[in-house]
């Protein structure tokens, strides 16, 4: 297949044709109208072959052989871009036509003139060309003129006028030729131009609808027919809408009669923009607290037609943005404070070691210990709160080798003691010989925070809290369960966020402390819904997972069943 490469119509780089474009378009025109030229040429010939008897026999067979080769042209050539280089395809492509039309005129002689169809091959030029191809096209065309109606000349008493007549014919080619190219090159430009906007337009549209889509805020937009345009994740989480359709254009929430619908229809009536604090009832029967904004668009802009853009905020996470504000100012003072505790705490440490050397009652020895002991935990505490402050420069574990079903059976033997609850906590574990490295005091505080958190919220049934171990793939699972009711989604994606507490006297560090815990020693916490086994029944529950990464494991006889101790005094 013939191709015009380094062309008028092709950069030196180029290789691959530029189907189904404007350009495209044009060539098939102009390939249509060569096609029809020539056939109408053959008709001719073939109507003057029989309609005269001093007919030229060499007539029929050059336009014969012209709409094969049209023919032929039209579907091997394939043009590309507008460039600035030479090809000897256009020459070939444009000679074939002028040297046609020259050798019918040169056949006729003065019984036909074809100079009008002359503009074919000008206006192809300059329309898919360039200027300097357009005006070397009608330079030859002038001189083929010329030598078409030579004998025609020579025969004429009147050679001037046939010669001007021919030049006029050749200028208005150049002007036509020259006025095509200079309209082509204006439209190029213009589409040019308007192809690179479009491409900018989708640009700032595939980022607007980016930024919008993970915005923490929702954003609906409604139109003036009171139907939801467009809707964003955040929204959709916020008014539990799954998905949206073109069969479902209103969604229940912002039907007629509901609070989002009539705000959105007080603003594109007032074309003002709208405040207030809603509560939608959620599917589960809760009660959801948004902070909803409105703002329709200027409707002098879009032809009389306007939209509105609701804004949705969730009250509960515009207070756990506060809260998480609070953080930085929060440490840094929680750390300024540990510093100074640890002054005077060494000052006590140190007048109690004096203070026991110096008694001898047996009661008075015991408070002494108590003081040492309860200094000790203050003091490791201290540490951890400092430590926390600082950026944590590695993630391995830092404390010290223990079998984990042990040392977790007897915080929980200590636990459920001290608070009654022997008959509510159900220890499992299925291998007393797995070990891992933990710092035992981190794991102690881990369990009580947990253990005190399932205690709040779990039911007054028998082994309505579980602790249960288990070890897969290198890594072990110690899962601390109640029978808790299930927890909103928005209030799961801050659990583990300082200062975030769904009680008023909770300080909200529990969990977050654990969290930290847990990266110091290389194990992580994840919360999950889950269901355990609390009688002959499942319950479904509230499960904090620590996963902590396994020393080693003693195998166990594949016979024997997990063990279960349920905790009594």
């Amino acid at each position: 297949m013939k191709d015009f490469e380094s062309t008028w119509l092709l950069p030196p780089d180029a290789t691959t044709p530029i189907p189904n474009t404007e350009f495209a378009r044009l060539w098939r025109a102009f390939m249509t109208a060569r096609f029809s030229l020539a056939a109408l040429l053959l008709v001719l010939e073939v109507a003057l072959l029989f309609g005269q008897q001093n007919h030229n026999t060499w007539a029929l067979p050059i336009t014969l052989g012209y709409l094969l080769m049209v023919t032929l042209s039209s579907r091997t050539v394939r043009p590309r871009l507008l460039g600035k280089h030479f090809s000897w395809g256009w020459v070939q492509l444009v000679a074939v036509d002028a040297l046609v039309f020259t050798a019918l005129q040169w056949v006729h002689g003065s019984n036909l003139n074809f100079t009008p169809i002359y503009a074919l091959p000008t206006l192809l030029v300059s329309v898919l060309g360039s200027r300097i191809l357009a005006i070397g096209t009608v330079s030859c065309i002038t001189l083929l003129l010329l030598l078409g109606n030579w004998p025609h000349i020579q025969q004429s008493p009147e050679k001037h006028a046939t010669l001007v007549q021919i030049s006029l014919s050749c200028l208005g080619y150049l002007f036509v030729g020259l006025l095509a190219n200079y309209l082509t090159n204006r439209v190029l430009s213009a589409g040019q131009i308007a192809e690179r906007n479009e491409l900018q337009a989708e640009l700032h549209r595939q980022v607007n609808a980016l930024v919008i889509d993970s915005l923490p805020d929702g954003v609906l937009i409604i139109n003036m027919q009171m139907q939801l345009m467009a809707i964003n994740p955040a929204a959709r989480r916020m008014l539990q809408v799954a998905d949206m359709t073109s069969k479902q254009p209103i969604v229940p929430v912002i039907a007629p009669g509901q609070p989002l619908w009539e705000l959105a229809h007080e603003t594109l009536a007032s074309q003002r923009p709208q405040s207030a604090e809603l509560s939608l009832a959620e599917r589960d029967g809760r009660q959801r607290s948004l902070s909803v904004r409105t703002q329709p668009t200027n409707p002098a802009q879009f032809h009389n037609e306007s939209v509105c853009a609701i804004f949705l905020q969730d009250l509960r996470e515009q207070e756990a943005r506060i809260r998480t504000e609070k953080l930085a100012s929060m440490g840094r003072m929680s750390a300024a404070v540990a510093h100074e505790i640890r002054n005077p705490l060494a000052a006590i440490v140190q007048a109690n070691g004096l203070l026991s050397e110096d008694l001898t009652d047996p009661q008075h020895q015991h408070m002494t210990q108590l003081i040492s002991q309860n200094a000790k935990r203050l003091e490791k505490i201290v540490d951890d709160v400092l430590s926390t402050s600082r950026i944590r420069t590695s993630g391995k574990p830092s404390g010290e080798t223990m079998r984990l079903p042990e040392t977790v059976h007897r915080i929980c033997a200590d636990w459920s003691q001290h608070h009654g609850e022997q008959q509510r906590l159900l220890f499992k574990y299925s291998n007393t010989d797995i070990v891992v490295q933990f710092d035992v005091e981190h794991l102690r505080r881990i369990m009580v925070n947990l253990l005190d958190n399932a205690r709040r919220y779990a039911s007054k049934a028998a082994a309505s809290i579980q602790v249960h171990i288990q070890h897969h793939e290198g890594k072990v699972s110690l899962d601390v369960w109640s029978d808790g009711a299930p927890l909103d989604a928005s209030l799961q994606a801050h659990l583990f966020e300082p200062f975030f507490s769904t009680e008023s006297r909770s300080t909200g560090l529990g969990l977050f402390i654990c969290q930290e815990l847990c990266e110091r020693n290389g194990a992580e916490i994840m919360f999950a819904r889950t269901e355990r086994m609390r009688g002959p029944d499942k319950t479904a529950g509230n499960s904090f997972r620590v996963v902590i990464p396994m020393v080693s494991v003693k195998r166990q006889n594949p016979q024997t069943k997990p063990r279960q101790a349920t905790l009594l005094p």
